[in-house]
């Protein structure tokens, strides 16, 4: 450890800043390897691409992670001084190479044993050892930090998501390309996460120089039941608010369905005519159908059930209005399992609130079912919003929002 470093137990018991002040401003590693010669660098793959790469990392990590002066992160990231001039952007498939095998080099390995370590303090020499060795655990105190954060600003996108697989069979989700696994829901996994980065800081990596919020120096006290439930609130909460921000009439169909399930004695079927009407007009207003149709065409052609013939007409079923609603229209690379569960978890909901609008029992298991269904369906959009509408440009989420008016 460098000298003077304070750990996460100093900084838990008030010892040293947490907020930024005085912090590193570039890649603590970057600049050891810079004094290492480039033939012994080149001998494992570290070339000044991957060099002048891991500096624009840590000072855009940082300056993401840095809440001082009160502004948002992206506004501070646009004013970034940074020095990208030895990034070489055209060979930045270099740079993927190195990190995807660095991994399952042999001398990756070798660094984890002491007679490995001894090896290249020989190679490297004492000094030079040390300074990367320190420098390692200063730039990955910074990224572990990074990493939790962002695992937390996540778990209500992965509440969402499992809300859209809560109302899935186990064949339904067997049958979405890319599931191998249903041990864990989405969260359960993020939790997980987050357990294993406290084992991580446990190591005594030195966070003097991190800009690191205090609950972010322990892993969540919370248990998952309860963090689960907590986290549902906010997304009921937070799905509200986006629906309101696009549109007030749709607003008043979710608002409608919540308030007629605890009030009226025909609650069940009014909510689930409700939710019903909020889906179709939803879907209906942001794309056309043709739209929809020549997006599946495109993008998921070989993905089952997502068009029918009607009359001699192609049109989409509700999962594939759904998927092109979740990806925000966008042109899509490569097939997401999490979108593809979404989709799917939208257009079950509706099927299962088509048979509910005409209950004319209003028992307490019908209830249930429209409220898991009711997050269901706000799972969906907040899902949609913020994996799939987050990276659509400015002009195109305002041709979208005058369309869901």
């Amino acid at each position: 450890m460098c000298k003077n470093s304070l750990t996460r137990s100093e900084l838990k018991h008030g010892i040293g800043p947490v907020n930024g002040q005085g912090q590193a401003s570039s890649s603590a590693l970057a600049d050891a390897l810079k004094m290492i010669k480039p033939s012994i660098r080149q001998r494992f793959g570290i070339s000044d691409n991957v060099i002048a790469f891991l500096e624009v990392l840590v000072a855009v990590v940082r300056c993401v992670l840095d809440e001082g002066g009160n502004r948002p992160w992206f506004e501070k990231l646009d004013e970034l001084d940074l020095d990208a001039s030895s990034l070489d952007l055209a060979n930045l498939s270099e740079v993927v190479d190195f990190m995807n095998k660095a991994p399952a080099q042999a001398w990756t390995k070798r660094l984890k044993s002491p007679q490995g370590r001894a090896f290249f303090r020989r190679l490297l020499g004492a000094a030079a050892f040390d300074r990367v060795d320190s420098a390692m655990r200063e730039d990955g105190a910074l990224l572990v930090i990074a990493t939790r954060r962002g695992l937390r600003a996540l778990m209500p996108v992965a509440v969402a998501l499992d809300s859209c697989a809560s109302v899935l069979s186990p064949e339904q989700m067997r049958g979405i390309k890319g599931i191998t696994s249903l041990t864990h829901s989405a969260l359960h996994i993020a939790y997980e996460l987050d357990s294993v980065l406290d084992r991580v800081l446990d190591q005594g990596l030195p966070l003097e120089h991190i800009p690191v919020r205090p609950d972010e120096l322990r892993a969540l006290e919370t248990d998952l039941e309860t963090l689960s439930t907590q986290i549902g609130h906010l997304v009921a909460d937070r799905s509200e608010e986006r629906v309101a921000a696009l549109s007030l009439a749709l607003a008043r169909k979710i608002r409608g369905a919540k308030q007629v399930l605890q009030v009226s004695d025909d609650g069940v079927s009014q909510a689930a005519n409700s939710l019903i009407e909020f889906m179709d007009r939803l879907l209906r207003r942001a794309f056309t159908e043709d739209f929809v149709c020549t997006w599946i065409q495109k993008n998921c052609a070989d993905t089952a059930e997502m068009t029918y013939v009607a009359d001699g007409v192609l049109k989409p079923t509700k999962q594939g209005q759904a998927l092109c609603f979740a990806h925000g229209g966008r042109e899509v690379e490569e097939e997401s399992t999490f979108h593809q569960i979404a989709a799917l978890g939208l257009a079950t909901s509706r099927k299962r609130l088509q048979k509910l609008k005409h209950s004319d029992k209003g028992s307490a298991e019908e209830v249930a079912e429209v409220e898991l269904l009711l997050r269901a369906v706000e799972g969906f959009f907040l899902f949609s919003i913020y994996a799939g509408w987050s990276p659509l440009a400015e002009e195109r989420l305002d041709e979208l929002k005058e369309r869901l008016k």
